[in-house]
């Protein structure tokens, strides 16, 4: 009987990163703008061991508080996806801003070459 559990976890979590992709894709496109191919290839990747960890995390709550291996692999995961998140953030600030700059102000830049008159 003990046997058949490391079996059963594998399917679970299996069947979990399966269904949890149509929903992960609707998140992406709808808060972040990201299309379901690139949900499913970077951010599924990233969001799903984090969600896996923390399911194990209620199981076993020292896994939070010992320095093992899964623990490091949580955290490196947790900080690759703040830093793709953040990219996209600043990426898309960066836009906007380029945009809204060039719409406020149909004047031409000032030439750096010139003197100011201060």
């Amino acid at each position: 009987m003990c046997g058949a559990w490391p079996t059963l976890l594998i399917h679970l979590s299996w069947r979990h990163s399966e269904e949890m992709s149509h929903p992960l894709q609707v998140i992406s496109l709808s808060v972040l703008g990201i299309g379901p191919e690139e949900a499913d290839a970077s951010l599924a990747s990233l969001y799903l061991p984090i969600i896996d960890e923390c399911n194990d995390r209620i199981w076993y709550p020292h896994r939070s508080y010992i320095p093992t291996p899964a623990w490091f692999e949580h955290n490196r995961t947790v900080a690759k996806l703040n830093k793709y998140l953040e990219d996209k953030v600043r990426t898309r600030w960066a836009e906007k801003f380029e945009v809204r700059c060039f719409f406020a102000d149909p004047r031409p830049p000032p030439d750096p070459n010139k003197e100011s008159r201060r």
